[in-house]
């Protein structure tokens, strides 16, 4: 078998299992974040795949993600939750070739106060970034957000 094929898995639970350079992550209920972000440890490669299945991934802070290359697939009913009303949500920092596909993020409460740091979804220096049927509802600040990014 190809080196490339060989699975492990991410976390004891069975949330989530890289595959070829990607990584299914599929909770039975809400679960916390620690999922999502290890599974997003397997975007260290453009010919990398995340493909979180459908529940709710709850994040109660902004989740900074360093390096990220790869593939992001959100499966239809596949969404973060954020708890916290007033942070942001998803930060990319210095990531290149990055594609999200269906990303979803949620606030249940819509925020007392607006910033563009409370954005729910944010790319800051990153190169060759695609976003497509992307979905954010109550952001503390703008949905989408680049910041000196190329590409």
């Amino acid at each position: 078998m190809p080196d490339r094929l060989r699975r492990r898995l991410v976390s004891a639970a069975p949330c989530a299992l890289i595959t070829g350079g990607g990584a299914v992550a599929s909770p039975s209920k809400v679960v916390r974040v620690s999922v999502f972000t290890e599974a997003l440890a397997a975007l260290t490669d453009p010919a990398a795949t995340v493909v979180l299945t459908a529940g709710d991934y709850q994040i109660d802070n902004p989740l900074v993600l360093t390096g990220r290359s790869g593939r992001l697939e959100f499966a239809p009913g596949a969404r973060l939750r954020a708890r916290n009303s007033d942070a942001g949500g998803v930060r990319f920092v210095q990531s290149f070739s990055l594609t999200l596909v269906g990303f979803r993020i949620d606030w249940a409460v819509a925020p007392s106060t607006r910033s563009h740091f409370g954005a729910g979804l944010m790319f800051v220096e990153c190169v060759d970034t695609e976003v497509r049927d992307c979905g954010v509802t109550n952001a503390p600040g703008a949905g989408l957000h680049f910041d000196v990014c190329q590409g």
